[in-house]
């Protein structure tokens, strides 16, 4: 999935609020932020982002920023909004999407904007999630006066409005990454680019004054409520409160002193979610995982800031070799190559060794034959030098990364023969990587992936993933994928093909009707306003397309003296129908090339919008 999904807008009220929807899950959750938010500088954060896709692997996750804060419509200081202003701006955001029904997951100040929402909209509220939330304030025992400090509210504020968005104060927020220099700057970004400092003083001035105490013993809906018990930002005893005071609500206490959700320990979370969501909790992470270890000589400081650009996680030290995992290995080798050449530049001789394969997951850690094979490969590797096991080699085929043999080696503790082979950066890809062929020919479709060759007969879904995958990383709306596959002269009679009517639309124009034409109209223009002055010619040929269609549809219902009309479909139709029929090829191309069909079932995904979206680390080339 994209690093930064699309961001739309719609009317609530008066203020313009913009969010974004990322995955087709079943279920929708919507995510309700603290204090300040910005849904797009939010997929800046690895860390933020991987939480993100993590939920959006099951559900439909819907995600905006509130009134005031981010993208959205800033708020003059002397008419900030009120709690039942922002609470339909979440009702305004659902209907946007056309989500009937969601759960609600409420962080920090996001909490009593949910318990709201549930308590007036029980029938449209699947259930709730709090985490470090409050249903009161109380400044003294949680980071407006632990951190910023002071004797009265005002010297708190002062000094918050004083430092605003130097990152700070993410010694409460997130303890365990405040040491981090480079988690410090990007927090201080993101405060810069989701309030100002007036603004965020006068959003934390109203948070003080929200109390919906009284609200708690009649939420009706499914309640879980979780918080880490060394939470500064929000003192535990908040959440305390809140269990006792809400029928049926369920509360674990974690372990852990950070406030952010995405930073710490996230399983708990992500399971208890997907618990309340779903009604399944996660499979238990089994007893052996297969991971990349990377071991390497050299400069800690190094080391430590590519690990984490590149997603990894540090392992324990042996002797002077530090080392790190990575779900990915191409990943582990782009890092490899950064922290060598860095290291060179820096005049120390950096190598790195690296192997893919089973490990025994013990905490933070790993121990196994793998971890072993990785340190002896980088005894073997000369300064200067990224040396990798042929199965590293063979798992990133495809990737654009070029490699030169070292010849066979006898590894400890397996002491077998091992074929080690040192990457070349800059180079021309090797033997070692097949072409990536997605191609038709007459009826069939030739398909070369990993060094195999297969050979399908056409069928509709493969056409939509040839353009996915000759356009990675860019979104199509349905209706351009089904524009497409008409242009490419398939049989659109053939049964279970959707035919695309230019206005297919439904119950009469009446007062309501006439008023969401008008509103998003309003919002079309000034998306197509904003897109001209970003320079961004494709979203606001979308924009301009839609505009059109609408402006069609009303002369057309305008002109029949108010007879019945059926609502506009067309989207949702494209949408079931191109993702089935993405789905299905994916499926009989996993049953012939299963290398392949992982690969897509990863890279694919689906919904209004679809795109091909490859780990960003690995260059991507298809003859497509």
């Amino acid at each position: 999935m994209r690093s930064e999904p699309e961001t739309r807008y719609v009317k609530s009220g008066d203020a313009h609020i913009a969010y974004q929807v990322v995955g087709d899950g079943p279920v929708d959750l919507i995510i309700v932020r603290g204090y300040i938010s910005h849904v797009e500088v939010a997929w800046e954060s690895p860390a933020l982002a991987s939480f993100y896709r993590r939920l959006a692997s099951f559900c439909r996750l819907i995600l905006f920023d509130k009134r005031g804060t981010g993208l959205s419509d800033r708020v003059p200081e002397d008419r900030l909004p009120t709690l039942e202003q922002r609470m339909d701006d979440v009702r305004a955001v659902m209907e946007a999407v056309g989500s009937d029904r969601a759960a609600l997951f409420g962080a920090s100040e996001g909490g009593p904007m949910c318990l709201l929402f549930a308590a007036t909209y029980p029938e449209r509220t699947l259930g709730l999630l709090l985490w470090g939330c409050f249903a009161h304030y109380d400044w003294r025992r949680s980071f407006i006066g632990r951190y910023w400090g002071g004797d009265t509210v005002d010297d708190a504020l002062d000094r918050l409005e004083r430092e605003w968005g130097d990152g700070g104060d993410l010694a409460a927020m997130a303890p365990s990454v405040a040491g981090d220099d480079a988690a410090r700057r990007a927090w201080g970004r993101a405060q810069r680019l989701a309030a100002t400092p007036t603004a965020a003083r006068a959003l934390l001035r109203m948070m003080l004054d929200v109390d919906v105490r009284p609200l708690l013993p009649a939420i009706r809906v499914p309640v879980v409520i979780l918080h880490r018990v060394g939470d500064v930002a929000v003192d535990v005893s908040h959440s305390r409160y809140m269990a006792d005071h809400i029928p049926g609500a369920r509360y674990v206490e974690l372990p852990g002193s950070d406030h952010l959700p995405w930073i710490g320990d996230t399983e708990s979370l992500v399971a208890e979610i997907q618990e309340l969501v779903t009604g399944t909790r996660p499979e238990p992470e089994p007893d052996r995982v297969v991971a990349t270890v990377l071991f390497v000589d050299a400069p800690y400081e190094v080391v430590r800031s590519n690990v984490a650009r590149f997603r990894g996680a540090m392992l324990a030290a042996r002797g002077d070799s530090l080392g790190a995992s990575f779900d990915g290995p191409a990943r582990a080798i782009r890092c490899a190559e950064a922290i060598v050449a860095e290291s060179t530049a820096c005049g120390v001789a950096g190598r790195a060794g690296l192997h893919t394969g089973e490990c025994e997951p013990h905490g933070s850690e790993f121990a196994g034959v793998a971890v072993d094979v990785a340190a002896e490969i980088l005894a073997r590797a000369s300064a200067g030098e990224v040396l990798v096991s042929r199965t590293v080699a063979d798992l990133v085929a495809g990737a654009n990364i070029a490699f030169a043999d070292r010849g066979s080696h006898s590894l400890a503790p397996v002491h077998d023969s091992w074929q080690l082979l040192a990457t070349s950066p800059g180079r021309a890809p090797s033997q070692l990587e097949p072409a990536r062929v997605f191609r038709r020919e007459g009826e069939y479709w030739t398909v070369a992936f990993g060094g195999k060759v297969v050979r399908m007969r056409d069928a509709k879904g493969l056409g939509y993933l040839a353009r996915l995958l000759r356009h990675p990383h860019r979104e199509f709306h349905v209706l351009d994928l089904l524009a497409g596959d008409a242009q490419r002269g398939d049989d659109a009679s053939r049964e279970g093909d959707l035919v695309v009517a230019p206005a297919d639309a439904g119950a009469m124009l009446d007062v309501a009707a006439k008023r969401v034409y008008r509103e998003r109209i309003v919002e079309l223009e000034a998306e197509i306003e904003q897109a001209r002055r970003w320079n961004d010619p494709e979203r606001g040929a979308r924009a301009k397309a839609e505009l059109d269609a609408l402006t069609n549809e009303l002369a057309v219902a305008l002109g029949l003296g108010g007879r019945d009309r059926r609502a506009a479909s067309d989207s949702e139709r494209a949408r079931v129908s191109v993702s089935k029929a993405v789905h299905s090829a994916v499926r009989r191309l996993d049953d012939q090339h299963p290398e392949l069909g992982r690969h897509l079932s990863l890279a694919v995904h689906t919904g209004t919008f679809c795109t091909y979206a490859p780990d960003a680390m690995v260059s991507v080339t298809w003859d497509a």
